[in-house]
């Protein structure tokens, strides 16, 4: 089952007798760079943000209730299929958790109830759109005021290779794959403190060694 198919026709193709196979061709994960984030001041530079809009998302139910059952929740950026998975790692959903920590790092609610906004992406149509809109559904609930726009394939690749035009958003939704040939000549990987030279920068001494 792939991103790509609407859980619908999936669950129709099984009812007419089709062998349905489940495994770990692609995910659905949030970017938040926070490399980027720090370079342009977003909330997201504290990790106590990135861990609090993890928390307030029910990764279970939208695999039961948005995916039909057709997806695996996960709590790491793995699959289960893969070696060094760690099954022990469990799925969390804490959303009172998630305001706690947002209270801690500095960003009560205000008078709107709102505790700050952050642009969102997305290009993928379908159902993976329809958990792009619950997620947002959910940060507003822990006070999380969510600008979310639906963008070409184009203006993705834009932020994504950082032709200039776009820079990276707080969030941004992207298709994992499992399996992903390098077919681009742009570095996606690299070590850059200054985070504009490749598309996922790091500058972590222990990688360097």
């Amino acid at each position: 089952v792939s991103a790509y198919f609407a859980p619908e026709v999936v669950k129709n193709l099984e009812s007419r007798g089709y062998k349905v196979y489940i495994g770990g061709v692609n995910r659905m994960s949030i970017f938040t760079q926070p490399m980027d984030a720090c370079r342009l001041k977003y909330p997201t530079c504290d990790k106590r943000v990135r861990q609090a809009l993890s928390l307030a998302v029910d990764k279970k139910s939208m695999a039961d209730n948005i995916w039909l059952g057709y997806a695996q929740a996960l709590s790491q950026p793995g699959f289960p299929q893969q070696v060094g998975y760690n099954f022990d790692i469990p799925v969390r959903y804490d959303p009172k958790k998630a305001e706690q920590m947002l209270d801690e790092a500095g960003f009560p609610r205000g008078k709107d109830g709102y505790r700050f906004t952050l642009r969102f992406i997305n290009w993928i149509t379908g159902t993976p759109e329809t958990m792009a809109l619950a997620q947002v559904d959910m940060w507003g609930k822990i006070g999380v005021k969510v600008d979310y726009a639906k963008i070409d394939l184009s203006v993705m690749l834009d932020v994504i290779q950082r032709r200039g035009t776009h820079e990276w958003p707080p969030l941004t939704q992207l298709e994992i794959s499992s399996f992903d040939p390098e077919n681009d000549p742009f570095t996606r990987y690299c070590k850059d403190p200054t985070a504009k030279q490749c598309s996922f920068p790091y500058d972590n001494p222990e990688l360097y060694t």
